[in-house]
């Protein structure tokens, strides 16, 4: 039982640690133990543990937190174990500066997609995507780039999951349809046109690491800049910046 418990909690403080990078800004005891679900008094505790590991800081007046140096630490150390590093900057820059958009790098994480680095283009008006951004592996390219690739019942649990658990509006069944994942892994590519921002379209391919779809690129801009020539363009930018990334993040 009590290691049950000890289980318990350090499950609610790795959420309640979520809250902090979903969100990074100064958070009240009070506000964290309603958005956690939990009574202020385990709130507290768990604020007070997190900060003594240095994962939070407490402000000087006393009544809030935010992250710490051990959330930086944490997140350059993810940096590293999957490669991310100047060099593959660099191989983003060149895609940003040949195609004029914001070119980014996505990782599957639950049913999320998170980006993890990115450039940006010349071209006028510029996606203002955040390194950390969390979007639905559902809806948009980024996202259904990945779950159109990733093995059938893995899929198929996900697709489940998500349209058991919420109601769906039929417009964002059919994107994730078996019938338009199988154009996806056909084509080898997704492109979407306002799925998540009106006026945005995105070109993302499947990246491969150890063997396994685990992430993907995006081309991404104003939808007005993508016609049909422009998105043949990209989508062979896409696909030729994915295979330098996979020769990268498989390099030993």
């Amino acid at each position: 039982m009590k290691r049950t418990n000890e289980m318990k909690s350090l499950t609610t403080a790795l959420e309640g640690l979520s809250l902090f990078i979903a969100e990074p800004r100064a958070w009240g005891v009070r506000e964290f133990a309603e958005r956690a679900g939990i009574a202020p008094s385990n709130a507290h505790r768990i604020l007070a543990s997190l900060k003594q590991a240095g994962y939070l800081e407490q402000k000087p007046a006393g009544k809030t937190y935010s992250l710490g140096i051990r959330a930086l630490e944490l997140g350059e150390a993810y940096r590293r174990s999957v490669n991310l590093n100047l060099e593959l900057q660099a191989i983003l820059d060149e895609a940003a500066l040949s195609t004029g958009e914001t070119v980014y790098l996505n990782f599957l994480d639950g049913t999320d997609v998170v980006c993890t680095q990115k450039a940006s283009g010349s071209a006028g008006l510029q996606l203002q995507i955040v390194v950390g951004e969390r979007s639905s592996l559902f809806r948009g390219s980024r996202g259904r780039a990945i779950l159109a690739f990733l093995p059938e019942t893995q899929r198929e649990h996900l697709i489940a999951d998500y349209l058991q658990q919420q109601e769906v509006p039929q417009a964002l069944r059919d994107l994730v349809a078996p019938e338009e994942l199988l154009r996806i892994r056909t084509r080898g590519y997704c492109f979407s046109v306002g799925e998540r921002l009106n006026g945005v379209a995105g070109v993302s391919t499947p990246v491969r690491k150890d063997g396994a779809v685990t992430a993907s690129i995006t081309i991404g801009g104003a939808s007005e800049r993508f016609d049909e020539a422009t998105v043949s363009d990209h989508v062979a930018t896409a696909k030729k910046l994915a295979a330098q990334l996979e020769r990268h993040l498989n390099h030993a």
